[in-house]
């Protein structure tokens, strides 16, 4: 045991629970190198997930990295990075979202001006801010990139001065036959708060609508997981990052009109600190009355190397309470990869739209037997 108490005197009966939290998040670490790594994996996921106050997340969640697993060969079906149009010179494709339709496939993706140095993790910056915009794309089922189109926002509502512009990480969706998307901007506010927004395209596919969404807490909101009732409200699965309320369902009814909207919101309580999880991608149907989401997590260390991102799969039942996850895993070795959507592939297959360093984009095709063997159980996940 270390610490300030001196051990030849401390009451151990009144110290246990300290004893038992520091010999966990040793050995955490030691397991590393003592040919026990699923252990350690297990125990050092159990550590951050944990809502007791006592625990150094900080060291766990930093040894995370160093337990992952990259998706198995033995389950990906099929793997292409994508040839994207060069439509601005300076400006790189990524964070894209699909949709299936017939023989084709419907997209939307994010261009924008800034690099990343891989070995410190700074942002380059080619402008005098960070400026995105959208592009509509078609893909042949191979992939392949048969029409594209940079989506013009004509919806009229006012957008502020902010210290990054344009619409970033689109997901896209349908409503009764007409496309939708939902997309961060930071301008839909005077104070540059991220903000969720809804918009609809027309039939040239540009924003003839687009409607902010207010924050339920007054905090930055991103990456909301969109997904339509049968009473065609759209619903969202937030994942609140970092918030003190991480979980609820937001509700609003289909606009009409481009404005602010507010939510309807139901919280989803756990047990466990899920205050890490990211929304990436999903719902897609699981089974009966399931549903499959991916959410992600990350590392950050500043002027190092750029934030390394983590995933897992989490399964809900029909009221979105989380009934089994997945351990964290990637699916490359490179640090940044960020999952936008899934689509359900034929049988058993899980398409998923993956953009790598922020200027990659590919599309995966995972088995979904991978999926199976590595859900586990919600209460495995609770440390006591």
């Amino acid at each position: 045991y270390s610490g300030n108490t001196d051990p030849l005197k401390m009451d151990v009966r009144d110290d246990k629970d300290n004893i038992i939290l520091k010999i966990l998040e040793e050995f955490s670490i030691l397991s590393f190198y003592m040919n026990m790594k699923y252990k350690g994996f297990v125990i050092n996921d159990r550590l951050i997930l944990s809502k007791i106050p006592k625990i150094n997340k900080h060291q766990s969640i930093n040894n995370v990295q160093f337990y992952l697993g990259k998706l198995s060969s033995d389950h990906i079906i099929l793997k292409k990075n994508l040839s994207l149009p060069q439509i601005n010179p300076g400006f790189v494709g990524m964070n894209f979202s699909l949709i299936k339709e017939d023989s084709k496939y419907l997209g939307i993706i994010r261009y924008t001006n800034y690099s990343i140095d891989l070995k410190t993790g700074l942002y380059h910056i080619r402008g005098p801010k960070i400026i995105s915009y959208l592009v509509y794309i078609e893909l042949d089922l191979s992939f392949d990139v048969i029409y594209h189109k940079i989506v013009n926002d004509i919806s009229g509502l006012k957008n502020y001065d902010a210290i990054a512009e344009g619409l970033e990480d689109p997901i896209i969706f349908k409503i009764n036959n007409e496309l939708w998307l939902s997309c961060t901007s930071l301008q839909s506010n005077q104070t540059s708060l991220p903000q969720i927004n809804i918009c609809k395209l027309n039939k040239d596919k540009d924003i003839c609508l687009r409607c902010p969404i207010e924050s339920p807490l007054s905090t930055p909101e991103k990456n909301w997981l969109p997904f339509i009732s049968e009473d065609c409200k759209i619903n969202f699965f937030r994942c609140g990052y970092g918030s003190s309320q991480p979980f609820s369902i937001e509700s609003v009814g289909l606009p009409q009109s481009s404005g602010y909207l507010k939510t309807e919101r139901r919280l989803i309580e756990y047990d466990l600190d899920l205050s890490r999880f990211k929304g990436s991608a999903g719902p897609v149907q699981y089974g009966e009355n399931k549903y499959l989401f991916m959410v992600h997590e990350s590392v950050v260390k500043p002027r190092e190397t750029p934030t390394y991102y983590y995933n897992r799969f989490i399964v809900t039942d029909k009221t979105f309470k989380i009934m089994a996850m997945t351990l964290p895993w990637k699916f490359s070795d490179l640090n940044l990869e960020f999952c936008r959507s899934m689509i359900l592939s034929g049988e058993g297959k899980l398409l998923c739209t993956v953009s790598i360093n922020d200027n990659e984009s590919w599309v995966y095709i995972i088995s979904l037997d991978y999926v199976k063997e590595n859900l586990k159980d919600i209460n495995f996940f609770k440390l006591t």
